[in-house]
């Protein structure tokens, strides 16, 4: 997608990683709940080529873009080199677990590119992120995009070099048709980097805490860089399962008037989520090339890569445990979590 290379120093995270994750904390895919009765299908649209920080975007939402309806997300790829899919499905043999991997092979300003990207974003069911490269600013707005500006089911966001004087920006003004186009620079996402570094951290902590003996379990400094990145993955996935149930997390002192503070979780919640999070860690196991079976971390195999309904309840306790672990955890990060809305998880 970019030539230009993030300078994001989080430690122990390569740049185009953390800016894969700050964009998605930034602009999330979901952009609203999406409860377990919902049909949403979440679409992340790739233009501009596949280059590495590319494919962390896509990484970034396979891992991450798990939703109470448990519909996985689907990934469509425009302007790629030929090798792209046998190089992406070489090293992630079981991606397909995780994510719908769709590579067009079409140009996306071409006619037939067009007609592809008309197809893919007008079923109604699709909530979709459009990330293309646009460093260059233009004399206007590129000639395939007026179709899909100030569409509500589609968010455009364009990479730029220079996103202060870029035309684009003109087109951009509240109450205009380009209300869904965002322009962004993947070196100027350091706010929200830091703060997914943060919450990584303590999310490892009370890994630590709970599981001593568990492979990945000791020191952050002495993580491995895989294993880092699995806390990122699910430091990102957290607001997405506060929304599935009305809440989000916010500073203590910029809660809004009539928000309430959650302290605790229903039943039907801690299900919800629960199911959520053991959605997020299959896709994650799934990507690391794991296979259902017994136990074998050498050979790759776990019991649990299975339907949460199929799972032993002492397997679910331990998401559950994490599900009521929130609250505190929001605490440990000086946060807390508010309720947006009355809302009933189904």
């Amino acid at each position: 997608m970019a030539n230009q290379r993030p300078n994001l120093n989080i430690q122990g995270l390569d740049p185009d990683t953390a800016a894969a994750c700050a964009l998605f904390e930034e602009y999330p895919l979901d952009r609203q709940a999406i409860g377990a009765d919902s049909g949403t299908e979440v679409q992340l649209i790739l233009a501009g080529g596949f280059n590495h920080f590319s494919q962390m975007l896509a990484l970034a939402a396979a891992q991450t873009a798990h939703y109470a309806n448990g519909r996985p997300p689907r990934l469509v790829l425009f302007d790629h080199p030929d090798e792209a899919e046998g190089e992406l499905r070489g090293r992630f043999p079981q991606a397909e677990a995780a994510a719908r991997f769709v590579f067009t092979g079409l140009k996306l300003a071409s006619p037939a590119g067009q007609e592809r990207l008309a197809r893919d974003v007008q079923k109604e069911d699709r909530l979709t992120t459009l990330v293309f490269r646009d460093e260059q600013p233009p004399q206007g707005l590129p000639a395939w995009l007026p179709p899909w500006s100030g569409r509500e089911n589609i968010l455009i966001l364009a990479l730029a070099g220079d996103v202060d004087n870029h035309p684009m920006r003109e087109f951009m003004k509240p109450g205009e048709a380009g209300f869904n186009i965002r322009l962004f620079r993947a070196d100027a996402l350091d706010r929200q980097a830091l703060k997914i570094d943060e919450t990584a951290r303590i999310l490892h902590g009370y890994y630590n805490a709970r599981y001593p003996g568990e492979p990945n379990a000791g020191p952050w400094e002495k993580l491995e860089p895989e294993a880092r990145r699995n806390n990122y993955w699910q430091a990102l996935h957290l607001s997405a399962k506060l929304r599935a149930v009305g809440c989000r997390f916010t500073p203590r002192t910029e809660a809004i008037a009539g928000e309430e503070p959650v302290t605790w979780f229903n039943d039907l919640e801690i299900e919800t989520l629960a199911r959520m999070e053991h959605n997020r860690w299959q896709a994650n196991r799934s990507l690391a090339g794991y296979r259902p079976g017994l136990r074998d971390d050498r050979r790759l195999f776990h019991p649990d890569l299975r339907p949460y309904e199929d799972l032993e309840e002492d397997v679910k306790d331990k998401d559950r445990l994490f599900i009521r672990a929130l609250p505190d955890l929001a605490e440990r990060l000086g946060r807390i979590i508010v309720r947006r809305e009355k809302h009933e998880s189904g």
